[in-house]
């Protein structure tokens, strides 16, 4: 016997191709699987990968070394230390959510969250060989960059400009450095960040210069820990 419901369920499927479904408000999401509602695409249900445990991000981690052996310093002044990294989940179609940073860092002054000290006007650090420039109206703010196997070489690809840190979503190139602060909107809604196909890992730091350059260096002064925890999406 087919339900009168049933029967009108079936019927909708027919006639359309597919169904989205819409998250209930105020519903808790289930724990293996996200439904993600991408524009002009279909709805694709996704696994949940964690990152295995919090990552510490030192004041000092130098987000311009990541995929090098050493964490350079052209503007002098302290190179840091070279950045974490974590490994990314295999596929494509990959998006990143950063569900939550906790702590400060200081750059031999006031300390700061991850969203850095909003300056107000462009704040520009780089462009250092194969990696893109910082370019955010927030100085220090925790920063991510993507890379396939291979160490970034020159050139560099363009500035990913992000004055604004409440983006609800952003789609980084290979090698482009994303300004990610703590995640979230201005509202406290998780930002999207879709992964580039051809990435295999994911380097978390910050950005520092030297006084007299936009040169990466000057991360001698630097201290705090930001905490950040996160998770995959994977169709």
């Amino acid at each position: 016997m087919v339900y009168p419901a049933l029967l009108c369920l079936m019927l909708a499927i027919s006639a359309c191709g597919r169904i989205s479904f819409e998250p209930v408000s105020g519903a808790e999401p289930a724990t293996d699987a996200v439904v993600i509602d991408v524009e002009a695409a279909d709805a694709r249900v996704a696994r949940t990968v964690p990152i295995a445990a919090p990552i510490g991000i030192l004041g000092s981690a130098n987000i311009f070394g990541a995929g090098l052996t050493i964490p350079p310093a052209p503007g002098g002044n302290g190179a840091g230390e070279l950045p974490p990294s974590v490994e990314l989940p295999v596929g494509t179609g990959r998006i990143l959510l950063i569900t939550e940073v906790t702590g400060t860092v200081s750059f031999g002054g006031t300390a700061h969250d991850a969203d850095g000290d909003p300056v107000g006007s462009a704040f520009l650090e780089g462009p250092y060989e194969g990696l893109s420039a910082y370019w955010s109206s927030h100085n220090g703010a925790l920063t991510l960059v993507f890379l396939d196997d291979s160490e970034p070489a020159a050139p560099p690809p363009e500035n990913f400009e992000s004055a604004d840190l409440s983006y609800p979503n952003a789609a980084p190139l290979l090698r482009q450095l994303l300004v990610v602060g703590d995640g979230r909107t201005d509202s406290g809604v998780l930002q999207q960040i879709f992964v580039p196909d051809e990435a295999t890992r994911v380097f978390f730091g910050i950005s520092d210069s030297g006084s007299a350059s936009d040169l990466p260096g000057s991360y001698g002064d630097n201290s705090g820990m930001p905490t950040l925890s996160g998770e995959f999406l994977v169709p």
